[in-house]
Parts: C-alpha cells; structure tokens; sequence
C-alpha cells in the first residue's frame, strides 16, 4: 500500500474504532456518523501547510455542509491555527492531526495495551473503591487519547497482559 493509502485506511479504522460508521464519501473528504447522530467530517487529503486562510476555507465549508465537528490532517500548521481551533471549540471541533501521527495505528502495536472509556456504571463501581480525582494522568495530548477523542474529565480503563490499570485525561 503507498503512505496515501494507509492513511486513508488508519483513519477508517480509528473512525471504527472511535463507534462511527462511514456514511458518505466525496471529493474532499468522508462524512462519518455514531449511534448517537453525531457527524464528523474527515478531509480525505493531508494539507501541506495549515494556515489561517485554509482554516477559515475548511471552516466555510463545515458550515455549508451543516457539520460541527471535523478531522483535518496536516503536514505543517501555523501557531495561529492552534489558537484559532481552540476559540471555535465552543462551535465546532476541528481535531488535528499531523501525518506523521496517522501513519500507522498505534492501536496494532505490539507494545501498546488495550485502552477504553469506562462506561458510567463501572464508574460508580469504581467511585466506590477509590478516589478518582487521585488517578495518574492521561493528557489529551497523549497519542492514545487523540486516536479515541477521549474527553478531560473521563476515566480509562488500560487493559494489560496481567492486571487493569485506571486513567483519568486531564
């Protein structure tokens, strides 16, 4: 497969894995539906630099398709960008992803454990034992965090070989 290829596939699979389904494919992109009826549209082709400009154009077109969230990979982004995507995330979500990030998923790796959001059932199981707000940290940032969109304020659950380990994502 070319680098474009596994790309396209490693974004489907984090889709799949994230609970969306592939609903309508176009030019620009694929248009990714939940159970829940949440829309997230991925821009199929990389962007070679995300500047202001392409932002604002990738904007517009969220809003004439009628779609708040978004996944835009790039190859390299402005300082601006960052800051822009973080005011809009009252409005709309836009994730951002390098490609360097996405060309190979990370889930397959030997090395890397079994991550997954605890439902609210377990939660309150898990309340019951132990204080949550004492958890180690899973930064946002964190690879894992970004390829399942986990939320600040969830708890994970990191499946090991030999035991169960427990995550907050601050």
């Amino acid at each position: 497969m070319s680098e474009e290829e596994d790309l396209a596939q490693n974004l489907k699979e984090m889709m799949r894995a994230r609970g969306f389904q592939n609903t309508n494919s176009q030019e620009e992109g694929i248009t990714f539906e939940n159970f829940e009826g949440v829309t997230i549209f991925v821009f199929s082709a990389p962007i070679v630099k995300l500047n202001t400009a392409k932002l604002n154009e990738i904007i517009s077109f969220m809003t004439k398709m009628k779609v708040k969230n978004a996944i835009v990979v790039y190859i390299g982004i402005t300082s601006s960008v960052l800051t822009t995507v973080e005011k809009l995330a009252i409005e709309k979500t836009i994730e951002l992803f390098k490609v360097e990030d996405l060309k190979i998923n990370i889930t397959k790796h030997r090395l890397v454990s079994k991550h997954m959001s605890v439902s609210s059932e377990e939660l309150v199981e898990i309340k019951k034992k132990i204080d949550i707000t004492k958890l180690p940290v899973l930064l946002t940032t964190d690879p894992m965090c970004k390829y399942y969109a986990f939320r600040k304020g969830s708890v994970i659950k990191i499946q090991r070989k030999d035991s169960m380990m427990y995550r907050i994502v601050k």
